[in-house]
């Protein structure tokens, strides 16, 4: 259930349109009736709403978060009405296959078991890659966040270790990823699709190089493949080719930055870099 007082909007189809609900979830919330605007429901997208208006939305008929709960205890990072920040340790799944159901997801429906809420995981992370995960509470975050990411208007930040030495302390890696055929790597190519790595030099050693890193694009394995196509792959990446096979990956998810869904104002939130 989503209860939202209203702050901006001049109708329900304003909000619903500022949340980039899809057309077919906008028909179903309003013609399912849905939506209730002081208790009362309301059966047309264009019923005008006041500033104060209390409006509440019951979700779950549209949507709900069907993963078999897997107890397990979760590092919460971040709460509030429509999003969840999760720590996701390396090694864990984010996504039930179909092997596991010990997965993040699975644990998220544990923790909410008895709840109101209909929860989504916004992006993954690799099996191997640890740090944050950004999940909404509600169809309506859930639209809206969807589409930041869809938008590039959500930065998301990176700490790796990489191998060797980079000739720039800055610079951009603009190379185009595809699916490898025959393994389960990715690999740079003119047909794949558009991806932009972003990088900063922050310290170096004497075999290893720190960077922070910004991605657009958002590809599988985009970082790790594109590291390793310029000669550096990222510390512990057996998949891509690193020389330190005694060590874990290491790349973190460490920080986040959007226009918060509910208070319409930047928000951020990061999380204390391990490496």
């Amino acid at each position: 259930m989503i209860r939202y007082i209203n702050d901006c909007f001049g109708n329900i189809d304003d909000m619903l349109s500022f949340y980039r609900t899809s057309k077919s979830n906008a028909y179903k919330l309003v013609s399912w009736g849905c939506i209730k605007v002081n208790g009362e429901v309301i059966k047309k997208k264009e019923f005008k709403i006041k500033t104060g208006d209390l409006i509440e939305i019951d979700d779950k008929r549209i949507k709900t978060s069907d993963y078999i709960p897997w107890k397990k205890d979760l590092k919460i990072l971040y709460e509030d009405e429509d999003i969840i920040i999760v720590y996701k340790e390396r090694g864990m799944l984010v996504h039930p296959d179909s092997i596991s159901n010990e997965t993040l997801d699975n644990a998220l429906s544990y923790y909410f078991r008895g709840q109101d809420v209909v929860f989504d995981h916004l992006h993954r992370l690799d099996l191997d890659t640890f740090g944050m995960l950004v999940c909404s509470k509600n169809i309506l975050a859930q639209s809206y966040l969807s589409s930041l990411f869809e938008k590039r208007q959500l930065d998301k930040e990176y700490i790796a270790l990489i191998e060797g030495h980079l000739g720039k302390k800055s610079g951009v890696i603009l190379k185009r990823i595809a699916s490898d055929r025959h393994s389960n790597k990715q690999i740079t190519s003119n047909t794949g699709k558009d991806a932009k790595t972003i990088y900063k030099v922050i310290e170096e050693s004497k075999e290893f190089t720190k960077v922070l890193v910004r991605i657009e694009g958002g590809r599988k394995h985009q970082i790790r493949c594109h590291f390793a196509s310029i000669g550096h792959p990222i510390v512990g990446d057996k998949l891509y080719g690193s020389k330190y096979l005694d060590r874990e990956l290491m790349l973190q998810f460490f920080k986040v930055e959007f226009v918060h869904p509910r208070t319409k104002k930047p928000f951020s939130f990061e999380i204390e870099q391990e490496f």
